[in-house]
């Protein structure tokens, strides 16, 4: 969630950053699919629902509404050009994720409520940490205002920077401790190559000890994963 509000602020800096001058335009329209990027993460999770409990017939049902609604909205979208149809994907992904989690979800009885409680501080925290960084940047016109290609990336670390501490902010306010960032932390330490080898290392590592017996000391090597 995170990710998708800071790359609506940036969006257009960054894109002016990776592929030049002459396309602003393009960076203007990428700040509308910006909202839509966290979510969309979230959304192809009920594939995974789908798929774990065997039941793939279910996901090409959805998959069948899912591509009548995107249909529908970008139609919709159409008379404001590419922005509209950019905000029509971006919209498409906050409709559909909850009715798709919630049909993903029926046959093993698994409803929405726990699912919201896992993921409403996260988008509120978005949502808080974006709307004033805005509000900030704008009180801030030298940084805003300046030119190419050197304004742009400064734009882009203040801003980031900015967000980055809001959000997490937010986030430990809201969950009143620090206990999602230790949590991540976990995650990518099991996740990343390096952090496994890591703990594949301190279980393998030998520890001794001794034991007495017929007054005799004998040191014993053992792993501590044995």
């Amino acid at each position: 969630m995170g990710l998708g509000a800071d790359l609506t602020l940036v969006g257009k800096d960054l894109i002016r950053v990776l592929l030049g001058p002459g396309w602003e335009m393009a960076g203007r329209i990428f700040t509308f699919f910006g909202p839509g990027i966290g979510i969309m993460l979230l959304y192809g999770t009920h594939a995974w629902i789908h798929l774990s409990i065997g039941r793939p017939d279910r996901w090409l049902r959805w998959g069948v509404i899912e591509f009548c609604a995107t249909f529908l909205l970008f139609i919709l979208g159409l008379p404001w050009g590419p922005a509209g149809v950019a905000v029509a994907w971006a919209a498409s992904f906050w409709i559909l994720t909850l009715p798709a989690l919630s049909y993903a979800g029926k046959p093993i009885q698994l409803g929405l409520v726990p699912m919201i409680f896992a993921l409403w501080k996260y988008a509120l925290a978005s949502g808080v940490a974006g709307c004033a960084s805005a509000l900030i940047m704008r009180r801030a016109p030298l940084v805003m205002a300046a030119p190419g290609l050197v304004g742009a990336v400064t734009r882009i670390g203040v801003v980031s920077v900015m967000f980055v501490t809001l959000y997490l902010g937010t986030v430990i306010l809201l969950h009143r401790g620090c206990s999602p960032l230790y949590q991540v932390a976990r995650l990518l330490q099991e996740a990343l190559p390096w952090g496994r080898l890591s703990q594949g290392s301190a279980a393998a590592r030998p520890t001794k000890d001794t034991v007495a017996t017929d007054g005799q000391i004998i040191n014993l090597s053992v792993s501590e994963g044995d």
